[in-house]
């Protein structure tokens, strides 16, 4: 469940909103494609996801959780993120 109100991040593909995971109510930042995204800008998104989905766990890449493509023919897409993006963002707004 992402909480609309908190963009921890923008883009030119898209924001990035903080969010609960259910049912561990984990901590994740989730990419949301933006209205405006063009042909150009979705196929990088798509590139970014398909390297991050290779490679798996990194020391050094955010951790991948999952991607929702269920609209992806409309440009609509959601990926999910966990690491120290979120611990850093949280320490911003303190």
């Amino acid at each position: 469940m992402t909480d609309s109100d908190c963009i921890i991040g923008e883009g030119t593909f898209g924001l990035v909103r903080k969010a609960m995971r259910a049912p561990s109510n984990r901590c994740v930042a989730v990419k949301t494609t933006k209205e405006s995204t063009t042909t150009e800008a979705f196929k990088a998104i798509l590139v970014e996801l398909k390297i991050v989905m290779y490679v798996g766990y990194h020391p050094n890449i955010v951790e991948f959780f999952g991607a929702i493509t269920t609209n992806i023919r409309n440009r609509k897409l959601w990926i999910q993120f966990h690491g120290s993006l979120i611990e850093c963002a949280s320490e911003m707004s303190v």
